[in-house]
C-alpha cells in the first residue's frame, strides 16, 4: 500500500463509488448530484459503480434515501 495521493482519476471514481453506495454526507451528496448533470464522464462513472454493485440490492426493497 501507499501514501500517494489519489489520481484526479482515482478521486472521481471514489466519489462516483461513495456517491451509489450512499456514504456522503448532504453537501457532498449534492455537490455529486450538480456534476452528475454537467459531468457526462462522472455520470458515466456512476452508471458504472450502479451496475457493479446492483446485485446487492436484490434481497432489499427500495428506500429513500435520507
Amino acid at each position: 500500500m501507499t501514501d500517494a495521493p489519489f489520481t484526479p482519476r482515482e478521486e472521481d471514481e471514489a466519489l462516483a463509488a461513495e456517491y451509489v453506495l450512499g456514504v456522503l454526507d448532504l453537501a457532498e451528496r449534492a455537490g455529486a448530484e450538480a456534476r452528475l448533470r454537467r459531468d457526462p464522464a462522472f455520470a458515466a462513472r456512476v452508471t458504472a459503480w450502479e451496475a457493479r454493485l446492483a446485485g446487492l440490492n436484490d434481497g432489499y426493497a427500495e428506500a429513500p434515501a435520507p
